[in-house]
């Protein structure tokens, strides 16, 4: 998995260096702000992907392990999806052309302004087509098969890459847009067809009604991970947006840039802690709470190392790196800064958050992340409107350290409480 983000690493590298270089600066921020939502699309899938995940991960490590229930669950849960993800993909189709995005996004070119409504509505609409075919990521993991899906990972990175190369300057930004999106869908589905033939399963269309009886089971869970993916997905991914608010489309492209050089950690981590999520579900099925305690001391110990290295490597070398990697100087050591504290932030909340995830307790996190949710913008949208950049990316900060907080002594309850039991 770290091979496969390295990577992806050096070829979202590489793809930046050159539409950064190609494209003006307003059309840059806008592929900025419409790419940051294409990785998103397999795992906000309404929560059913990580309910079935941890689902899949508890039957195949429990004492009555059948395969052909794991299968129908997992076609039950692509059945849903289709359908549902069908019927709101073509209700944006119709909505979404008519909504003010050049305003929102602060827009200034008329050229840019024109394709805005367009761009994002084909966005919507194969954000929506990646919800189901997304669900081979889950699948992979629940069978700890995290090298293959690290190789469809690196294959989705190569592709894009090949994307940008053949295609940036040959194409009008909304159409070098929806290329990419279009490239982003095949190579999802290129993983799932691999996932099924993988696990041997024939692929069976379920009926409606006996696909939603199976998705019920797994539904509550559903909910609070989908609760917690979509605050997530607005706390992760929406700051470039209200940049573009605050300090305009142009701009936005800048700190897109440097927000993904320090999400580089991020990943990074996350590659460490994406395996334990469904090592800690079938540890805790088979009551192994002395590993998870471990474990979690262990992640927490590869973090402090991770960002002591990486944070201040980034830190002192981000101007000469951003200098060559988008050929123009970005230097504000505030925004630096409040980065630095951003992935520190993050990171220490991930670390507890995949052990609650795995473990199923998503209910305080969801609250939590929901109200930091919807916090986000306003605190960001006043902090960046007096302080500038550094200010929204230190509002995010401020209305996730309660959830962080929260984790911990989530965690430490759960662990004290077992180890008394």
């Amino acid at each position: 998995m770290f091979a496969s983000r390295a990577f992806a690493f050096v070829a979202s590298f590489f793809a930046i260096g050159i539409l950064s270089r190609g494209l003006t600066r307003e059309a840059f921020g806008l592929w900025a702000i419409m790419s940051t939502f294409a990785f998103f699309a397999s795992s906000f899938d309404f929560g059913l992907g990580q309910a079935m995940r941890n689902k899949l991960a508890e039957m195949a490590s429990g004492p009555e392990h059948a395969d052909h229930r794991e299968r129908d669950l997992f076609f039950a849960v692509l059945t849903t999806l289709v359908l549902v993800c069908g019927l709101v993909g073509a209700t944006m189709a119709l909505i979404f052309p008519h909504l003010p995005w050049a305003s929102w996004f602060n827009a200034q070119s008329p050229a840019i302004t024109r394709v805005i409504p367009t761009t994002a509505t084909i966005v919507a609409v194969c954000f929506m087509a990646c919800m189901p075919l997304g669900l081979s990521y889950a699948g992979f993991l629940a069978y700890q098969e995290a090298g293959r899906r690290s190789l469809f990972d690196a294959i989705q990175s190569l592709m894009l890459l090949l994307t940008v190369v053949l295609f940036a300057s040959r194409l009008p930004i909304a159409q070098l847009i929806a290329v990419y999106y279009l490239v982003f869908v095949l190579s999802q589905l290129i993983a799932l067809v691999s996932f099924v033939r993988r696990r041997r399963w024939r692929p069976v269309w379920v009926p409606f009604g006996a696909a939603l009886g199976m998705v019920r089971q797994i539904a509550g869970r559903s909910v609070q991970f989908w609760a917690l993916g979509l605050s997530a997905m607005l706390l992760f991914t929406t700051d470039p947006v209200i940049a573009g608010r605050v300090l305009g489309l142009a701009s936005a492209g800048d700190f897109n840039v440097v927000q993904k050089l320090f999400t580089v950690i991020i990943t990074v981590h996350f590659t460490i802690l994406t395996p334990l999520w469904s090592a800690y579900t079938q540890a805790a099925e088979v009551r192994d709470w002395a590993w998870i305690a471990r474990s979690l001391r262990r992640s927490l110990w590869a973090t402090v190392i991770l960002l002591v290295l990486g944070a201040s490597a980034l830190a002192l070398l981000s101007g000469p790196l951003l200098k060559f990697w988008v050929d123009r100087e970005i230097d504000d050591p505030r925004l630096i800064a409040g980065f630095v504290a951003w992935t520190a932030v993050y990171a220490v909340i991930n670390c507890y958050s995949v052990l609650l995830n795995g473990l199923g307790r998503l209910r305080r996190q969801t609250a939590l992340a929901g109200s930091a949710a919807v916090l986000h913008w306003p605190v960001s949208l006043w902090l960046g409107s007096t302080m500038g950049a550094a200010g929204i990316i230190l509002g995010t900060v401020a209305v996730i350290l309660p959830l962080g907080v929260s984790n911990i002594l989530e965690v430490r309850s759960v662990l004290r409480e077992q180890s008394v039991n």
